[in-house]
């Protein structure tokens, strides 16, 4: 078992050092509102956030609690967002099938759970 964690933290090492960008960022510390320079939109580059956790990942909140506590967000969650994918196996048979799909309610340990 060590050795499985220990190659699959030197894999994720190796993915993180290789994703590195040298060239400057621009940050919004650095832009002001007098600012004549453009902001270049890069193609083909995408934002990925990777969760970890077994805790933090399987989602078991259940969204009949967002029905009574943000009523006004359930039809929006439902819906999902095309623009933020995910994909996820969450065993027992909820899956998007190794594909990513847009992220919306459902997506949790169960059809009826939602999560991350």
């Amino acid at each position: 078992m060590k050795i499985k964690k220990s190659i699959f933290l030197l894999i994720i090492s190796i993915l993180i050092l290789g994703c590195q960008n040298d060239e400057p960022q621009i940050s919004s510390n650095n832009l002001s509102t007098t600012t004549t320079e453009s902001i270049e939109v890069v193609e083909n580059e995408a934002q990925m956030v990777l969760l970890f956790g077994q805790s933090n990942m399987v989602g078991y909140t259940r969204f009949s609690y967002l029905s009574t506590n943000m009523p006004d967000k359930v039809e929006e969650y439902t819906t999902g967002y095309e623009d933020v994918k995910i994909n996820f196996n969450l065993g027992g048979g909820n899956t998007s099938n190794n594909e990513f799909v847009p992220v919306k309610l459902g997506q949790g340990r169960t059809e009826e759970s939602f999560g991350p």
